[in-house]
């Protein structure tokens, strides 16, 4: 019960803070400030070692858009009929920038710049079905309105207060990044576990990894009034 009121508590309270932008597609003027109807409770682990644990959703009304190779079809699911998706890496490297020599010239010249590139492929699982393997054809937007978020690490992540929004990644064929960035500065959606269970897993272990004096700020501000909107837990005799 301690962890769980501890959880509680960050859920309230604490979020860190992610520090990479995703690249790909141009930026929504009107992004999502709330979870869809259509959110599922879901946990989205991060190829840098952040966990967002909290209600998973993609574009209101969207699904996943994907291509099964085995049946040579394409295909579109839903998150909610998802056990886990799992992204690989399936080739990467760094490659030369060019640009053409002039104006309306064929003739292409070296900028002295490279850019890094990631190809991955998606593995995903059903409920209640088995891994299959499916292709995107292109990059799709997933939202996490965050109960926490935290860095696999625990001790190195750097707590902040704030109020939790929704945090934007991709699932996507490929990653190309700025020239100048390297591959390690390419972060991506490592995998995606979806359920009430994976959920409650994740804040469990944030909850164990804080040092005893955050678990027990944690515990007060999810006992505090103002806070939960609960009265004060009174201690058993």
């Amino acid at each position: 019960m301690d962890c769980l009121r501890t959880a509680m508590g960050l859920v309230l309270s604490l979020f860190v803070l992610a520090g990479h932008t995703f690249a790909a597609e141009p930026v929504n003027p009107f992004p999502p400030r709330t979870a869809a109807r259509d959110s599922v409770p879901g946990v989205v682990h991060t190829s840098d070692g952040k966990v967002f644990a909290g209600e998973v959703f993609l574009t209101p009304g969207k699904q996943l858009p994907l291509f099964d190779p085995v049946r040579k079809e394409n295909i579109l699911i839903a998150l909610r009929d998802l056990d886990w998706l799992e992204v690989s890496v399936v080739a990467e490297r760094v490659e030369r920038e060019w640009r053409f020599k002039e104006e309306g010239s064929d003739e292409k010249v070296f900028t002295g710049k490279t850019y890094p590139r990631r190809d991955y492929a998606l593995t995903l699982q059903r409920r209640g079905g088995k891994p299959q393997r499916v292709e995107l054809a292109n990059g799709v937007p997933l939202y996490v309105l965050p109960h926490i978020s935290r860095e696999a690490a625990g001790k190195e992540g750097a707590v902040a207060q704030a109020p939790p929004k929704p945090v934007r990644f991709f699932l996507q064929p490929y990653d190309r990044g700025e020239p100048g960035m390297e591959l390690k500065d390419i972060v991506y959606v490592r995998r995606v576990e979806f359920g009430a269970e994976a959920v409650a897993k994740a804040l469990s272990a944030a909850a164990e990894q804080m040092p005893p004096g955050e678990r027990e700020n944690a515990d007060k501000k999810a006992d505090t009034p103002q806070e939960t909107g609960q009265p004060p837990r009174k201690e058993r005799s």
